[in-house]
């Protein structure tokens, strides 16, 4: 369903064009692990929230890398919010003067310089 690419249609399908189907067979060798990350794409999406303890997706994602980057955060990025990234949400939210919680929301999205786009 081309309709569906670029949506979020569900909730963890992997929607591709026939023709970037075809360029990725031609790059990868049959038994080739592949890990596919969605990244920072949700910026350019409707989709907003409060990311809390326990969510996941490429909000997720993002906010641990920028946080490995700025060396609040040292594990891999996975995209799940567990202990190691609400304790590192905290010290940065400590140490910019932004309320102690364990919320990221818009406030905390700007201050590490992540904004929606249209």
């Amino acid at each position: 369903n081309p309709g569906s690419i670029g949506t979020m249609a569900s909730n963890g399908c992997i929607r591709l064009y026939n023709h970037n189907i075809k360029e990725l067979f031609d790059m990868i060798d049959y038994d080739t692990s592949v890990i596919i990350s969605g990244g920072p794409n949700w910026r350019f999406s409707p989709y907003n929230r409060v990311v809390t303890p326990n969510c996941k997706g490429a909000d997720v994602y993002h906010v641990q890398r920028i946080l490995n980057a700025l060396g609040y955060y040292d594990h891999p990025a996975d995209g799940i919010y567990g202990y190691s990234l609400e304790l590192a949400v905290k010290k940065y939210r400590a140490d910019n003067n932004l309320p102690i919680t364990s919320d990221i929301d818009e406030e905390f999205f700007k201050s590490i310089g992540c904004e929606k786009f249209e």
